[in-house]
């Protein structure tokens, strides 16, 4: 949940808020990420078709309702306010409150803020916003490196390479999200995104060396704020007992908040070059998505192949 009043500190500006009249209710919460546009509730007198909690959006629409029916809309607005909580109505289009809307708010303390976009644009980009807010987060240990546009996440015990791994991809030309401390955050679907606490932005930790900062070192183009997380690496000590995928042809997922993530598991040994194997690893994924799967393609041929060679063994018998 969000007061009205630590929601306006951080977005006015970005949902461009001409006004706001407060009536002492500042401290009302938003406690969903759905809004709702009150229409249906004002030209009916349907309170109990409007939801507690939630942004009410007041559109050109109601506006000329509000305004053709001023003498008698004052019962609706009253039934709303008087049963249902309502922390704040949000007008748009630079349009300004009746008065008879503004009594009813400082009476029932609900908070009346206008702005100057139209009701569309509006709704987008506050539906971005509580979404951000109200999305499930969690923090874990790794990496978080935008490779060939991917949103790569590599994971592995205590000093393993992780971080050595993602300053050897930054070197190559990819992008540094995040070190170490990830903050992760789920918005639905398979889309979780990653990003780095303020304090650690842009900082990658190198034994022996300590803090460097990416941007510093290698420009802003070698740096994103937060990147859509779309594939996991786990780096893991080679094992010569472990039966490592040779093939492909097996999916194997991680699970993020939620979201099902493909994900290997790349075994670390003397020799091997990390950095090349995971832009081959997501060079392939990227393959997969537009159709292309090596593996499979393999599997097939061969599968093809005995059977092939199975029909010519029983017309020789």
């Amino acid at each position: 949940m969000i007061t009205i009043n630590d929601f306006l500190k951080k977005y006015k500006e970005d949902l461009s808020i001409t006004s706001v009249f407060e009536n002492n209710a500042l401290e009302n919460q938003i406690k969903t990420y759905n809004i709702q546009k009150t229409a249906l509730a004002l030209t009916k007198g349907m309170a109990n078709s409007v939801y507690n909690h939630r942004i009410q959006i007041f559109g050109r629409m109601e506006f000329s309702y509000l305004i053709k029916n001023i003498d008698t809309i004052e019962k609706n607005i009253k039934e709303i306010f008087e049963t249902r909580i309502i922390p704040v109505i949000i007008l748009t289009n630079s349009l300004e409150f009746p008065d008879v809307v503004k009594k009813l708010a400082l009476e029932y303390n609900v908070v009346l803020i206008v702005t100057d976009l139209e009701t569309e644009r509006f709704i987008d980009i506050i539906t971005h916003i509580l979404r951000d807010i109200f999305a499930k987060e969690l923090t874990l240990h790794g990496s978080l490196i935008d490779v060939h546009g991917v949103g790569l996440l590599l994971l592995g015990k205590s000093g393993i390479g992780k971080s050595e791994t993602a300053l050897e991809l930054v070197e190559r030309g990819h992008r540094f999200v995040a070190d170490d401390v990830i903050k992760v955050k789920y918005s639905g679907g398979d889309f979780v995104y990653g990003y780095a606490p303020e304090i650690l932005k842009h900082h990658l930790e190198i034994r022996g060396v300590g803090l460097i900062n990416i941007r510093a070192l290698f420009g802003i183009v070698s740096v994103r704020d937060r990147k859509k997380i779309e594939m996991v690496i786990e780096l893991v000590d080679w094992d010569k007992t472990e039966n490592y995928d040779r093939i492909g042809i097996r999916k194997h997922y991680y699970t993020l908040l939620h979201a099902k993530l493909p994900y290997l598991k790349l075994p670390l040994r003397q020799g091997r070059d990390i950095a090349t194997i995971i832009e081959i690893a997501v060079r392939n994924q990227l393959a997969k998505l537009q159709g292309f799967d090596a593996a499979q393609e393999f599997n097939d041929k061969l599968l093809a192949q005995i059977s092939k060679n199975k029909n010519a063994l029983e017309v020789r018998e």
